[in-house]
């Protein structure tokens, strides 16, 4: 049986946690919180511009030495060279730039060694890798101390559609190299953790713990996303939350709403990214300029608030034949903040996110292969959302919120930093 989690009389004498971290990522602050929360001694230790990357104010942070001048120059640059590519071939950028970071192994290497030194200094008895790339990392502070090691993985990283070859054969080879010496494994999906035992061998299936978000009462003012893009009163609202990226499925949503006959619902993209200067273009060719809105972000603190200004949730993932397993398998956290919003859901008909809608039944997968069907689909489901009742929205916030997942994740994690399989 496992052990339970230090509660917060023990804390002094609870084991030292670091939450290693190359991104800024709700999911990493979630977990820090529920372990500062249980009376762990846990920080968060950003592997990637350890002086730079933000750390929400109410949690702990490794103390970082004070950045150079070389070094802040350096990695000015490096985010200036990244942005020009962007801007000059989104569908290209990424690509270029796993496969230059892979390729440019010592450099990379030299990195990982001054983060090492530091990792060492700060005595973690348990540090958990959050994805490949910081997996290495905390593989040798163990290798070097007692530490243990929980590797939590948000997604089949080298499975990502917009790396090159290149760089997923090197971020397959990092993780089957490492992920032997993790006492726990952690990811988001059943999909993906039967994906994760099977291509390493691992000898049990990893903990899956989704992309949920801490349960709240639906917010008290849901007309705060009409107010940020002063809609138009008296039309359905339907949002279209995260970042604007390529593959997504973006361009078939806009085609898709010049083929729903007027009045149209509203459509928001709620998120910034490469596609927004395109969307708006789009949406102005094909006159949907009063009924197409995009190009806003807000704070993390604030995102529900938003999000239940809207009337359903989209998940449009570009479907195919050759559909990526990383989308395919992949557990969003737009469908969780979604639910949390008491939204119904229309979703590309991927099986983990069948899996949750399914069971919550607030929301309807589908297929569709051409804007015209996704037209269909979406008239279909906003008149099919008024036959879901209150009770199953606020039955599927709790059954999907962190709470609910919180007890059983602390137990496997108290689990792997005594040592115990």
């Amino acid at each position: 049986m496992a052990p339970d989690p230090p509660s917060a009389t023990t804390s002094l004498e609870s084991p030292r946690i670091g939450l290693v971290t190359a991104h800024r990522d709700r999911r990493v602050w979630q977990q820090a919180r529920a372990l500062l929360a249980a009376g762990w001694r846990a920080e968060v230790f950003p592997a990637r511009d350890l002086e730079t990357l933000h750390v929400p104010d109410d949690l702990p942070r490794f103390a970082a030495r004070r950045e150079g001048h070389v070094e802040a120059a350096g990695r000015r640059t490096r985010t200036r060279l990244y942005a020009l590519a962007t801007r000059l071939g989104v569908r290209w950028a990424a690509p270029v730039y796993q496969s230059l970071r892979a390729r440019f192994r010592p450099l990379a290497e030299g990195i990982a060694a001054k983060h090492r030194e530091r990792l060492l200094a700060a005595h973690y008895d348990l540090v958990i890798a959050h994805d490949p790339p910081t997996l290495p990392l905390c593989a040798a502070v163990a290798a070097e101390t007692r530490a243990q090691v929980v590797y939590d993985s948000h997604e089949l990283y080298p499975e990502q559609a917009l790396l090159s070859s290149y760089a997923r054969r090197y971020w397959s080879q990092v993780e089957m190299a490492y992920i032997g010496s993790a006492a726990l494994v952690v990811t988001v999906s059943q999909g993906i953790a039967e994906e994760l035992a099977r291509r390493h061998r691992l000898a049990r299936l990893p903990f899956v713990l989704p992309n949920v978000c801490h349960y709240r009462p639906r917010p008290q003012r849901p007309g705060r996303l009409a107010e940020l893009y002063r809609l138009p009163e008296g039309k359905p609202i339907v949002l279209c939350q995260g970042g604007l990226m390529p593959r997504r499925g973006l361009e078939t949503v806009v085609e898709a709403w010049h083929h729903i006959p007027p009045p149209r619902p509203l459509l928001v993209f709620l998120g910034e990214g490469p596609l927004v200067e395109w969307v708006q273009q789009r949406a102005k060719s094909r006159g949907l300029a009063g009924t197409v809105f995009v190009g806003r972000a807000v704070g993390e603190n604030e995102l529900l608030d938003y999000t239940a200004g809207a009337d359903l949730g989209l998940i449009p993932y570009a479907q195919s034949e050759v559909t990526p397993l990383n989308t395919r398998l992949s557990s969003p956290n737009r469908l969780f903040e979604y639910l949390m919003a008491r939204l119904p859901v229309l979703a590309s008909d991927l099986p983990e996110i069948r899996r949750v809608l399914d069971e919550s039944r607030t929301g309807i997968c589908a297929t569709w292969k051409t804007a015209a069907e996704l037209a269909s689909h979406v008239q279909q489901a906003l008149s099919w959302r008024s036959s879901i009742s209150a009770e199953a929205l606020e039955a599927a916030a709790q059954r999907f919120s962190f709470q609910h997942y919180e007890p059983q994740w602390l137990a496997a994690v108290a689990a792997a930093a005594q040592g115990e399989p």
